[in-house]
């Protein structure tokens, strides 16, 4: 689950073709459902999806969707955000960012090896992806061996 406000976002399986629910903390009504692979990344009222390779920007209190961007079509990783950019690595060893108000992309990187993927197709065993962002740098895991970090 993510919080978010007075929201939490939890993702869950065997819900068919609902990937999660949005649930008021404190009530624990259901107010609607969303879809994404990953945990959803947040920035004031908009929370940026990962869902079938496709990435989405969604208004978090009313689940209207503002943007979807395809990229390469295989976005998987949980998203981050780091000021107006939402990064997303590819399966296909790429790490892209995007604008989380229009869904343009704004930044694009090689990494080295597939991105924690062996092909384009399987993950790595035991290996994770998340990029973690902090002092202005962008930490990027790629191929279970290998941690890329990018400078402002």
């Amino acid at each position: 689950a993510v919080l978010h406000g007075t929201q939490a976002w939890i993702r869950s399986a065997g819900l068919g073709d609902v990937d999660g629910e949005v649930v008021d903390q404190a009530t624990g009504k259901v107010l609607r459902d969303f879809q994404s692979d990953t945990p959803p990344a947040f920035v004031g009222n908009q929370a940026v999806l990962s869902y079938r390779g496709t990435l989405a920007g969604i208004n978090a209190t009313t689940g209207t969707t503002s943007w979807s961007e395809a990229g390469d079509a295989f976005l998987d990783s949980p998203p981050v955000i780091a000021g107006a950019t939402a990064y997303v690595i590819s399966r296909l060893g790429q790490l892209y960012g995007y604008d989380i108000a229009t869904g343009a992309q704004t930044w694009q990187a090689d990494l080295p090896g597939a991105g924690g993927f062996t092909d384009s197709l399987t993950i790595q065993e035991d290996f994770y992806t998340g990029i973690a962002i902090g002092d202005g740098y962008l930490a990027v895991p790629n191929d279970g061996e290998t941690l890329t970090v990018f400078g402002a």
